[in-house]
């Protein structure tokens, strides 16, 4: 996988500032090298949530959030008297 970043980021390293006007074609549609940078890093974003997803799944309870410590907790929060309720949000959908 390390080789595989390095070889993403010595490209990256490459380009001029001339290179990043430049337009490029991908999949028959023309992009700017900024908006191809920017495609591909949402690209491996998406791949990564996929991975996430799964080791998830399998990982089943054992993947749990971790929780703070309470008295952390309790340090956050403001005293009871100072607490104010929130109201409810009312949603409309059309």
């Amino acid at each position: 996988m390390e080789a595989g970043w390095k070889f993403c980021l010595d490209a990256l390293d490459a380009l001029k500032d001339d290179d990043l006007t430049r337009t490029i074609t991908i999949r028959t549609e023309p992009h700017s090298v900024m908006q191809a940078i920017n495609r591909q890093v949402g690209h491996y974003a998406h791949h990564v949530g996929q991975i996430v997803f799964l080791a998830k799944h399998f990982a089943g309870e054992k993947m749990a959030n971790p929780k703070r410590p309470q008295e952390k907790v309790r340090r956050l929060q403001p005293p009871s008297s100072n607490r104010r309720s929130i109201p409810a949000l009312a949603h409309t959908w059309t």
